[in-house]
């Protein structure tokens, strides 16, 4: 009988990025055995991904709830999932892990404490695992750096209940030894560098415009500790980076990893600088993964605040600048060795944008993103052994 593995995760989040981590290790289960039945296990209960075009004003309250009312917003995440989980999750995934051999929880920021939404989901997922005398492996997470207790707590009982772990990041290794003492975890990558293989090229792909990947509003403000930046300053920004970039004679488009808060945004900086630049493009919002990166790999530089964007770039052998945010950006272009490829709304004012995305030529050395595809593959290898 063909082994079965189900790949668990952010699956069918409206970030494609997520999708993507799926897909990249699907396709390199079935290279190491073809026969390997994969089945896909979205931790927040989605069966399809959506096609929505705006936020609801679920994710909204959510977004604010966070920033305002962080302890009042961890409880109810808990009590929503709780809910969920009892009412349909739990029987769904209990009939799906009856018919799995094993069970991988893969990529993404998946080890973080975004308010107890994630903790609680691996808790459940990975104790029905063990119920069921189903094998764990987690692979190619990161680990965030700031727990509540509880938060704390129940990640530590999920790292602990996995055969295996590795981590994408060496800061995310760090942190899972000190704060989780998993001392045997390994240091991979993210399974989105091999993108390119998995999607292939876009045909007859001539490379003219510089996509401009932006973020929005309410996920920088949650990261930045001085409290300084108001959400006009946060928009003008993005607007004038556009329209200096266009007085340079270059064609931009803005564009997104599909985040609904993120295509919200892209429209109102798309708005405000088509007033001074009316060639200005927007792109649609992407509904499939290879839209996405294809999209990307069609760029001639990319500056992006998205992480899987800045992979899918240096997948593609696209020049890109990282928008800092939050530290992942950071921790990935320091892996690079790129550090100076970093822009930041603090160090970076927009004439030093403009001029360094006008300059960017030079793609990331091949023997960078191979060697993560290597650490990626043989990860894999490891998980079958």
């Amino acid at each position: 009988m063909a082994p079965r593995i189900t790949i668990a995760g952010e699956i069918y989040s409206p970030n494609l990025g997520d999708g993507m981590i799926y897909e990249s290790l699907a396709y390199l289960f079935k290279q190491r055995n073809p026969s390997i039945v994969i089945q896909p296990l979205d931790i927040s209960g989605r069966s399809h991904w959506s096609g929505a075009s705006k936020p609801p004003l679920k994710t909204k309250l959510t977004s604010i709830s966070r920033r305002w009312l962080p302890g009042l917003s961890r409880w109810i995440n808990v009590m929503r999932f709780e809910m969920q989980y009892l009412t349909h999750l739990q029987s769904r995934w209990q009939r799906l892990l009856a018919k799995t051999d094993l069970l991988v929880i893969g990529g993404g920021q998946l080890l973080m404490d975004n308010h107890l939404d994630f903790p609680i989901k691996l808790l459940h997922l990975t104790r029905l695992a063990g119920r069921l005398h189903v094998p764990v492996h987690i692979v190619s997470v990161g680990v965030g750096d700031r727990w509540s207790q509880i938060g704390h707590d129940w990640v530590k009982e999920v790292v602990h209940s996995a055969v295996s772990i590795s981590v994408r990041d060496a800061i995310s290794l760090s942190i899972l030894t000190q704060m989780f003492q998993r001392k045997d975890a390994s240091l991979t990558a993210d399974p989105a560098f091999w993108a390119k293989t998995v999607y292939g090229v876009q045909p007859d792909l001539v490379k003219k415009k510089i996509g401009l990947g932006v973020l929005n509003y309410t996920d920088f403000q949650a990261h930045d500790h001085t409290g300084s930046v108001s959400a006009s300053q946060w928009l003008e920004y993005w607007e004038k980076i556009a329209i200096g970039l266009y007085r340079q004679g270059l064609p931009v488009e803005i564009f997104t990893n599909g985040n609904l808060l993120d295509e919200e945004f892209a429209h109102q900086v798309y708005r405000r600088a088509c007033r001074e630049a009316q060639g200005l493009l927007i792109a649609e919002r992407a509904r499939h993964r290879r839209t996405l990166a294809w999209r990307i790999g069609g760029y001639r530089a990319v500056l992006s605040a998205r992480y899987h964007a800045n992979i899918l770039a240096a997948s593609y052998g696209v020049p890109a600048n990282g928008f800092v945010w939050d530290k992942k950006i950071n921790y990935l272009y320091q892996s690079f060795g790129y550090r100076e490829r970093l822009i930041s709304f603090w160090e970076n004012p927009v004439f030093e944008v403009v001029e360094k995305l006008s300059q960017l030529v030079d793609p990331l050395p091949d023997d960078i993103v191979e060697r993560n595809k290597d650490l990626v593959a043989w990860d894999i290898a490891r998980v079958l052994a």
